[in-house]
């Protein structure tokens, strides 16, 4: 009896571990963990009247700063004041920021890594 039950489980604990061991080497969830929590610390403080939203680009103007969300080269990257940049996210096929009701912003990102393809929305 207690091998039968054995022999009915391990498969699928073999199946289960292995999308755990795909998902483990997937770093595409804390990426947009991070990038989450980095934009929207960013936008905390920041009047809705000084973000400006252009094609694959979000600008802040934060006091005397100048923070910026672009799409290049499949990689989100965020420059400061233009001096240099910090990537956030890699394999970016899709970035897009929608400003709804003057003070909702949805921002969508599109991640392909291999075959498999992700889409993340942020609302801010």
């Amino acid at each position: 009896m207690v091998i039968s039950i054995t022999l009915l489980i391990v498969p699928d604990l073999i199946r289960l571990s292995k999308t755990f061991l795909i998902e483990s080497r997937e770093l595409t969830t804390v990426d947009f963990e991070f990038f989450s929590r980095d934009i929207l610390e960013d936008f905390k403080g920041v009047d809705r009247n000084n973000i400006e939203n252009r094609e694959q680009r979000i600008i802040l103007h934060k006091g005397e700063e100048m923070i910026e969300y672009k799409l290049i080269n499949n990689k989100i990257i965020k420059v400061v004041n233009d001096r240099g940049n910090i990537t956030m996210i890699n394999n970016v096929t899709a970035f897009t920021a929608n400003i709804y009701y003057k003070s909702i912003i949805k921002i969508t990102i599109t991640v392909k890594v291999g075959t498999n393809v992700q889409t993340k929305t942020i609302y801010v």
